[in-house]
């Protein structure tokens, strides 16, 4: 167990004790064991989950149980270590909640070799501190990586905190010196026309969903 103090800051150290799998239980419950030290076996702790602070609003912890499916049927992309609150605890960060993760170094929505990734929703984390200059994909659906962190803490993951993709790009066609974009968007598909050279292009049709 890992005794926290009501509304403690997320540390390095309460993310470890996270991805240990070891229980974080509020200090009142240390308090009670004292107090009934005659008892032959230790009160339970279930009652005294602890509610933590994160990035200036409050998570309340999960249990190990909760929290090791609450990620499952994801996969998501990393940047580099460096460019997260937590570093390299990030990728144990959501191993540790049933998550799949890949590099964005790796990632090649081309390749064969992603295993059973077509089952997996694929997710963009973008670091909490470069947000304006991350490089976004926007066949991709994003998150940022505060509420993926919060929700590993919590073992819950908001569907709102998830950022839909503005288009996805389905292909190209080349024809001689022409090319046949096909893009779908939220609500409807949109394909293009565009010459080659000079680049520039031509909507050619819109059809509604």
């Amino acid at each position: 167990h890992v005794i926290v103090d009501p509304f403690m800051p997320v540390t390095e150290e309460i993310v470890d004790a996270v991805v240990a799998n070891k229980p974080l239980v509020l200090s009142t419950w240390l308090e009670f064991v004292a107090a009934n030290r005659i008892c032959n076996e230790i009160p339970s702790c279930t009652s005294y989950v602890p509610t933590l602070t994160f990035d200036g609003a409050s998570v309340t912890v999960a249990d190990t149980r909760t929290r090791e499916n609450c990620l499952r049927g994801y996969m998501f992309l990393l940047d580099s270590a460096n460019m997260y609150k937590f570093g390299d605890r990030m990728r144990s960060l959501l191993e540790v909640a049933g998550a799949k993760v890949l590099s964005v170094e790796d990632f090649d929505s081309n390749s064969q070799d992603l295993g059973n990734a077509e089952n997996d929703r694929l997710v963009l984390v973008i670091p909490a501190a470069s947000a304006n200059q991350f490089r976004l994909r926007d066949s991709l659906s994003k998150i940022n990586e505060v509420n993926l962190i919060s929700a590993v803490i919590s073992g819950y993951l908001d569907p709102s905190s998830l950022i839909s993709p503005s288009g996805m790009f389905f292909g190209s066609v080349y024809l001689d010196s022409i090319i046949t974009q096909i893009i779908c968007f939220e609500n409807y598909i949109e394909v293009r026309i565009c010459s080659f050279p000079p680049p520039s292009h031509v909507e050619l049709w819109m059809k509604h969903l």
